[in-house]
């Protein structure tokens, strides 16, 4: 059994599955709409949970979606949250953050914000988010950047963008981001209709894993990389080992130590697993400290299954732990296969998303 904590540490909310874009990847692509907005939790509701986030003392709090800032109540629930005295960062497109939006953010007191960034220049950018995007997103970056709040890009792995991700950790670091995380396809929403367009091969995926990881800002500490759950596998154990300060890896704590809250009030463990048979309770029926004690829909997060194929047998388990569960569970239908994006035992020729 993985250790439990009493209460989630880190919590993320999907404000709002609406979104300004309709990006080629988005797994929430086909709910982004107006048709679910009366469904969502009210003011009030988002309040009442934040009130309990603080009698929980929770740690970590993110606004996520969709859009979070499209939601007209946006600054007056970030402030109320942030008065919590919870650490408290926004993910977001950027979009709606001009130098005002900036400053507001910086005194309520919002400590970090994630935009993302999907390449560097507009061919790469915006084939994944479409015209106009590009310039908006470099600005909005500049407009946190000035307003004194920490700032880390998003980019997801693509295949127009792929070669480039070593010269787009010059690029941040040089207008003062100094935090990538590095994400990859997963089947799901609008993925799995532009596949083609999208996938890396494996093999290139490890390539430029290896190459980001010996750039100089990195090996030097001086930039931080986050990187999936099977990474250990990809770069080895002695290097895992050495580098952890720049090369940060997201090991998955869901339903462990994270959970995540849907826009309509369901609680599920992963923010990708989001379906009916993933939801662990609703906030609207129960509390969330009750939801995480009680509900059966955990237990596959908490215990140590017995993963499938070459994860079985890998000697790096115990620091991937078998990397993402959502990936596998996305491209094979089994929460228990190994993740399609490791690299271990795969040969050269072989692809992934």
């Amino acid at each position: 059994m993985n250790k439990i904590f009493s209460s989630p540490i880190f919590v993320c909310w999907d404000v709002t599955y609406r979104c300004n874009l309709n990006c080629l990847h988005c797994c929430f692509g086909d709910s982004n709409n107006n048709n679910n907005v009366n469904k969502e939790l009210t003011t009030l509701e988002a309040k009442k949970l934040f009130d309990e986030l603080s009698d929980l003392k929770i740690i970590s709090f993110q606004f996520a979606g969709g859009e979070p800032m499209i939601r007209k109540d946006f600054f007056e629930l970030a402030e109320y949250v942030c008065k919590k005295n919870i650490i408290t960062t926004v993910a977001t497109n950027g979009l709606y953050i001009d130098k005002y939006a900036a400053k507001k953010m910086k005194n309520i007191g919002i400590n970090g914000v994630q935009i993302s960034l999907d390449g560097i220049n507009e061919e790469q950018h915006e084939f994944i988010r479409g015209e106009n995007t590009f310039s908006r997103t470099i600005e909005a970056i500049q407009h946190l950047i000035n307003a004194k709040i920490p700032v880390s890009v998003a980019t997801l792995v693509h295949k127009k963008n792929v070669e480039d991700l070593y010269t787009l950790i010059n690029f941040l670091n040089s207008i003062g981001v100094k935090n990538m995380r590095l994400q990859f396809l997963l089947l799901q929403g609008n993925a799995v209709d532009n596949l083609g367009e999208l996938f890396v091969e494996l093999n290139k995926i490890k390539e430029i894993i290896d190459r980001v990881y010996n750039h100089s800002l990195v090996r030097q500490k001086k930039f931080n990389l986050i990187l999936p759950c099977f990474v250990p596998s990809l770069i080895g154990q002695k290097v895992f080992n050495t580098n952890k300060s720049s090369f940060l890896i997201n090991n998955c704590g869901a339903g462990t130590c994270n959970v995540n809250i849907n826009p309509f009030g369901d609680v599920t463990a992963c923010g990708i697993l989001t379906d009916e048979k993933w939801i662990c309770g609703n906030i609207r029926e129960n509390s969330l400290k009750t939801i995480w004690n009680k509900s059966k829909g955990f237990s596959i997060w908490r215990q140590v299954i017995e993963l499938k194929g070459k994860c079985s047998s890998c000697d790096l388990l115990d620091d991937c732990r078998g990397g993402c569960r959502a990936s596998a569970y996305l491209t094979t239908g089994d929460i228990k296969a190994s993740d399609p994006l490791c690299w271990r035992g795969v040969e050269a020729n072989e692809t992934a998303c």
